[in-house]
């Protein structure tokens, strides 16, 4: 049985290269629109070996970094 990982357990550059990944891009942007860093080999590694534990979705759920946090869950 493969482990998983909840989306929260990431770091903020985990989270944003494996949206890179995901997305296919070959860069990704960490702290703003003007920081821009290329994804390494390294980086590109360790995406697939987190993608292959996070959760289907994983990318849906808000994170406490994220700049727009106005959205509130149903019920909540």
């Amino acid at each position: 049985m493969a482990v998983k990982l909840k989306p929260n357990e990431l770091t903020k550059r985990q989270w944003k290269i494996c949206e890179a990944v995901h997305l296919g891009m070959d860069h990704y942007f960490l702290n703003s629109n003007r920081d821009c860093r290329p994804l390494t080999d390294k980086d590109m590694a360790e995406a697939k070996d987190l993608l292959a534990k996070l959760p289907k979705g994983w990318w849906q759920e808000n994170q406490p970094w994220m700049v727009c946090k106005g959205y509130k869950k149903k019920g909540k």
